[in-house]
């Protein structure tokens, strides 16, 4: 039997859909601010799942913190 093999690359936690709360939890915002910063637009956009159903992707949602992050170690200048 040989060594077990361990990959030293980063694992990325798999693709989810979000409620809003969950949404809200995961970008740091109150569900009533995730709300409205959605309806501006400037978060990603949710995905319509029925009437009263939208959820958002876990993926784009990250790109969305690490932008902001980014944007904000920046000095707040893009």
């Amino acid at each position: 039997m040989g060594q077990p093999s361990f990959s030293t690359e980063k694992i990325k936690p798999p693709r989810r859909l979000l409620n809003a709360r969950q949404a809200a939890a995961r970008a740091g915002y109150s569900e009533s601010r995730f709300r409205v910063l959605a309806r501006a637009g400037v978060l990603p956009a949710p995905i319509r799942l029925g009437l009263r159903k939208v959820m958002w992707d876990s993926d784009k949602l990250d790109r969305y913190i690490a932008e902001r992050a980014a944007f904000f170690d920046n000095g707040g200048v893009q």
